[in-house]
């Protein structure tokens, strides 16, 4: 496995220490076993994207951070509940201070008056995720292509 999937499962187990979760939660989470999630962690298999996710629902833990190792470990303006994020309980549209620590993208969608839910977010950004992994692929048959030319 790579050195950057090694440290996606790092910080994923960081995440779940910090949070006092154990990797079986994760696991019944994702109705997985637990084995196949340590497998994960360790390096031995690919983390997959559905797992990223469930640890940052699991734990609060940001997709950026989780992925990137950048940026804050945890958006405490995301509730881990599940709650939706800038949205009241009476549906009203949240201040721009309320919505200062959240991704531009999310602020974005929130303005055009859409409820968005944490785990609206997380399938966004997974979305979001594989057209990046997409992009990159495709740069990377470029260069290919053109070293191959020369």
């Amino acid at each position: 496995m790579t050195d950057r999937n090694i440290d996606i499962g790092q910080r994923i187990k960081k995440a779940l220490e910090i949070a006092k979760k154990q990797q079986k939660a994760l696991a019944d989470k994702m109705g997985i076993s637990q084995p196949t999630v340590s497998n994960c962690l360790s390096g031995v298999n690919k983390v997959p994207i559905e797992m990223v996710i469930a640890t940052a629902e699991l734990t609060g833990a940001t997709l950026e951070w989780l992925i990137t190792g950048e940026g804050p470990m945890r958006n405490e303006s995301v509730e881990i509940s599940g709650s939706a994020v800038g949205a009241e309980s009476n549906g009203s549209a949240p201040t721009d201070e309320e919505m200062e620590d959240l991704p531009k993208p999310f602020i974005e969608v929130i303005k055009e008056g859409y409820k968005l839910t944490l785990s609206n977010q997380y399938r966004i950004a997974a979305d979001m995720l594989d057209k990046i992994g997409e992009l990159i692929a495709e740069e990377e048959r470029k260069k290919r292509k053109e070293e191959g030319d020369k």
